[in-house]
């Protein structure tokens, strides 16, 4: 009788002991399972930053593109009628010109900053919807008017679990995810 005490006890510690493997071996799998989505939803926010900098770019660019072609109408218009247009419209083109500069060295600078929140991207993220002659001077047209860019480009986002490819025109943004 007391062997069947042990052999019961014997039995129910192994049972015990294998359950809590069971669960542990669980509780370390979801762990890694969380962690990797975590990792995976900070990459989908790196991505939605960067997609919102590149419109905010795309927007003041265009925005300041047409303060320049005002600018051209008013040279045309003070050439004609009045020298103090000409000359105001001179000296506001070339101030909307510099601060197209500074506006996409700061656009770098949030792109550089995105890098510093653990983004990781490749290096096409500066590339705008703008020419640009090298990555901080954009390129610009006989009025003076920055260029638009007409081909596709991408961008991917990289972190231990995921890897999200951005294709970007002119027009619109589109993002395919792959997950490995």
């Amino acid at each position: 009788m007391n062997n069947d005490i042990g052999n019961i006890t014997s039995i129910g510690l192994v049972f015990f002991l294998a359950i809590i493997s069971i669960g542990s071996i669980s509780l370390i799998k979801k762990s890694n399972d969380i962690k990797k989505h975590k990792e995976v939803f900070m990459n989908f926010l790196c991505v939605k930053e960067a997609h919102g900098v590149i419109a905010q770019h795309k927007e003041t660019i265009e925005l300041t593109n047409n303060i320049i072609r005002i600018a051209n109408l008013g040279q045309m218009i003070g050439l004609f009628t009045n020298p103090t247009i000409l000359i105001g419209s001179k000296r506001a083109k070339e101030l909307t010109q510099k601060s197209q500069a500074i506006y996409h060295i700061s656009f770098l600078e949030k792109i550089r900053s995105l890098f510093t929140q653990s983004c990781i991207f490749t290096p096409n993220i500066a590339k705008t919807h703008f020419e640009t002659t090298s990555v901080l001077i954009l390129e610009r047209d006989k009025s003076g008017v920055v260029k638009r860019r007409r081909e596709k480009w991408e961008f991917s986002s990289i972190n231990k679990s995921s890897l999200i490819k951005s294709t970007l025109t002119t027009k619109t943004a589109k993002t395919s995810t792959t997950l490995y």
